[in-house]
């Protein structure tokens, strides 16, 4: 989630914040990767799956191992 903030700062979008990377809880970080792409896969009201725990499950492998290459292909 760090990687998908820090590319976030590079490219300018949604006021991302490159130096708060390392000073952001995983619950702040996620409030701020919403911005990004939403709260749940639908609309933020919908009955769909979150969309940072679907990210992390869609691009991980069946060992819990998340490669970056992948972070940076779905963005």
């Amino acid at each position: 989630m760090k990687l998908v903030y820090w590319i976030r700062s590079e490219s300018n979008v949604i006021g991302a914040e490159k130096d708060s990377i390392y000073s952001l809880s995983k619950e702040n970080l996620i409030d701020e990767l919403e911005k990004l792409w939403g709260k749940t896969l639908g609309i933020d009201k919908s009955k769909e799956a979150y969309t940072a725990s679907w990210v992390f499950a869609a691009l991980t492998d069946f060992n819990g191992r998340l490669q970056a290459r992948d972070i940076v292909r779905l963005l």
